[in-house]
């Protein structure tokens, strides 16, 4: 299909498989399997599926394990606009079939998240408030916009930040739990650092408790990263998305067990 979300440029195709991810599907029989997770941006919207960072990453540990790229199976668990919630629970639910050989997540906002109304679960995110802000009486006929509503009349930027924290360390733990070597990077890195997480009490404990090893300080849309745009203006095109892969790699590589992991 061409077009995903509001990427409308008609330029770019998108494959699905049989689970509704962009890829390829699960080969249980593959020489080893990498399994990735996130939003747009590790999706890949705008760019070609073989130009995402998931595909250049795939062909560099290749490479490096003295395979061809086909003999690596690609696990792409990421979905447009998802929240970090959704990463996490996507990971928890999926990572345990997959076995995978290599886990990369990339975190996205902290200003998204997820509502459960028993009946469905809601992805919310700036463009429900604008919708909501826009129209707010729309708020008693889509429940989405409720949800929305209901969401950000009760969150903080602190709330948000913690929400993140958390799942940062749950998916890392998870990986941990798995056996399986894992690399995280957030979309907003540098709030690892930041004044405010470092001061608060409640925050501090949980950066701390990161394993900053399996945390790459870098993000697709970083100044020295961001060098082109995707098929929609928005999302970062293909030269940013190798940049992107190849910082990755640098740490996957430092990875432990990566060296025999990596090994042909």
């Amino acid at each position: 299909m061409r077009g995903y979300g509001a990427e409308r440029s008609g330029q770019i195709e998108y494959r699905f498989n049989a689970h509704g991810y962009r890829g390829e599907e699960l080969d249980p029989a593959a020489r080893r399997r990498i399994v990735v997770c996130g939003c747009s941006h590790t999706l890949g919207v705008g760019v070609a599926e073989e130009d995402a960072w998931p595909a250049r990453l795939r062909a560099r540990y290749a490479e490096h394990a003295g395979l061809r790229s086909s003999e690596v199976n690609l696990v792409n668990l990421a979905q447009g606009a998802a929240s970090n919630d959704y990463v996490a629970r996507t990971m928890l639910a999926q990572l345990p079939r997959v076995r995978a050989d290599l886990a990369v997540v990339l975190f996205t906002n902290r200003g998204r998240a997820e509502r459960w109304d028993g009946d469905a679960v809601f992805g919310l995110g700036p463009w429900t408030l604008e919708a909501l802000c826009a129209n707010p009486e729309l708020s008693e006929t889509r429940p989405i916009l409720r949800a929305a509503q209901h969401h950000y009349a009760l969150t903080s930027d602190a709330q948000e930040r913690l929400d993140t924290l958390k799942n940062m360390l749950l998916v890392q733990l998870l990986c941990r739990a798995q056996g399986v070597p894992a690399l995280t990077a957030w979309i907003e890195h540098a709030s690892l650092d930041a004044p405010e997480m470092r001061a608060s009490p409640l925050l501090a404990p949980l950066v701390d408790a990161l394993d900053r090893s399996r945390v790459c300080d870098v993000s697709p849309l970083d100044d020295d990263v961001l060098v082109d745009r995707a098929a929609d203006g928005s999302h970062a095109g293909p030269r940013s998305h190798a940049l992107f892969a190849e910082r990755l790699f640098e740490r996957v590589l430092a990875l432990e067990p990566a060296p025999d992991r990596l090994a042909a």
